[in-house]
């Protein structure tokens, strides 16, 4: 296994399902988040699901999507401490325009996609593990992501071991941000963005809720609707308007 999880904020065992609304944004870009969460969560053997509210559909909602400039979520359960009806999670849609690459693009958004719903489900940044061993210029990073110093030490810093559920770094875990030349302190190394869960993400999550024997209870909801991309060409008109 490999990764890293705030164990104080993992979401209970005796919860099945988490619901998940919408705050804004159209149906295609919703669309594309609950396709790419159902596909690559979903299918893993792991004792915890996402139940997406339609519209209009009342019920409380564990985590709250905003389609924003930014990306960012709350980790695992810390999402209760946001006031009702404000986001506990922001999408960014918009830098992907900036690709020509319909694919590149698409591949963009869902790694947004993974990514911040690894945090909901409790996982910490991979380059943030204590033994990643990498000297950041922090420096260099803030000028090319315009970021501050103090953002910059809250997304790089290493994190301490205590009251983490730690193992082996994994640095093809979606949870690592990419490395641009530069980045480091005395090196030129770089590694690409990760696109995809990797096979330590999956271990990792099945460990940390793991299948439950009886089966899943069902979902609040009738949420059986297909989304699966494969058959529809629905997401060319998002990849065209962003």
């Amino acid at each position: 296994m490999c990764g890293m999880a705030e164990n104080r904020l993992l979401w209970p065992v005796e919860k099945h399902w988490l619901n998940v609304r919408f705050l804004n944004g159209d149906w295609a870009k919703r669309r594309l988040v609950r396709s790419t969460v159902e596909e690559n969560f979903h299918s893993l053997p792991m004792g915890i699901k996402f139940y997406f509210y339609r519209r209009g559909q009342r019920g409380k909602a564990d985590i709250r999507i905003k389609f924003s400039n930014i990306s960012h979520s709350r980790i695992g359960t810390d999402a209760k401490s946001v006031l009702r009806g404000q986001p506990t999670m922001k999408l960014n849609f918009t830098d992907m325009g900036r690709s020509n690459d319909k694919d590149q693009r698409l591949a963009l958004l869902r790694n947004h996609i993974l990514h911040e719903f690894g945090h909901a489900l409790g996982l910490q940044h991979e380059h943030q593990h204590p033994k990643c061993g990498k000297k950041w210029d922090m420096a260099v990073i803030g000028q090319r992501l315009g970021w501050s110093r103090a953002l910059v030490q809250h997304n790089y810093d290493p994190h301490t071991p205590e009251g983490k559920t730690l193992e082996p770094y994994d640095p093809k875990s979606i949870m690592h941000y990419r490395i641009k030349e530069g980045d480091e302190l005395h090196s030129k190394a770089t590694a690409p963005t990760n696109m995809v869960l990797s096979e330590g993400d999956k271990r990792i999550l099945s460990i940390l809720y793991p299948p439950r024997g009886e089966g899943m209870l069902k979902p609040p909801g009738d949420n059986s609707e297909s989304w699966s991309p494969k058959k529809q060409k629905w997401w060319k008109r998002l990849i065209r308007s962003v």
